[in-house]
């Protein structure tokens, strides 16, 4: 387990090097959330992002891209992952407060005016963004973040009809009208592997 305050910044996982800057991260994370890329290209991608052309065998390189995600961690299984899941399936409860492309000047100005750190201009380790990331306060990124997470329901119906218009307006929305159901997705894989 990493330790912030007692461990450098990891360059490497199980000795093989990594990318660590906090743009690696928020790549991998914009490739998992990409419905146009199919389920079967975002591992290579990711690896490839997080790893450039060194990857370690395979089952060692999707371990460390786990643990770089989770901050130094391998996370146990979660109870909903069955065997046959490729990736764990989110509650119906839980929902994205932060979104990297629809935020990104948010996230920017928060660091500028909170931590006098200009995202543009600085190399920064993944592990440490991220720890800064949720440490943001009262900027617009946080009173965004505290939108999205409020929960409307002993609310005033004049209060509540003004904050719901408000989350539907700063929501993130998950929709992709360009994306391929499963279905599709193997008709074009086997259209390709014919080619």
């Amino acid at each position: 387990m990493f330790n912030v305050l007692l461990d450098r910044f990891p360059d490497n996982y199980k000795g093989y090097l990594i990318r660590t800057d906090f743009r690696i991260g928020m790549q991998i994370i914009s490739c998992f959330k990409d419905k146009s890329v199919f389920k079967y290209e975002k591992d290579r991608i990711c690896l490839k992002l997080l790893y450039g052309n060194s990857l370690p065998p395979k089952d060692i390189a999707i371990d460390g891209l786990i643990w770089f995600m989770n901050l130094g961690e391998l996370p146990k299984i979660p109870d909903n992952v069955s065997e046959q899941d490729e990736e764990p399936q989110p509650s119906k409860k839980e929902k994205d407060i932060i979104d990297f492309e629809i935020d990104s000047s948010r996230i920017y100005s928060g660091f500028k005016s909170t931590f006098d750190i200009d995202l543009d201009s600085v190399k920064m380790h993944w592990f440490k963004f991220r720890a800064l990331l949720f440490e943001l306060r009262n900027c617009h990124l946080s009173d965004i973040t505290e939108l999205r997470k409020m929960s409307t329901a002993k609310l005033e119906p004049a209060q509540k009809r003004d904050i719901e218009k408000l989350k539907r307006l700063y929501a993130i929305d998950d929709k992709d009208e360009d994306t391929f159901d499963e279905k599709q997705e193997a008709q074009l894989r086997g259209l390709m592997s014919r080619t």
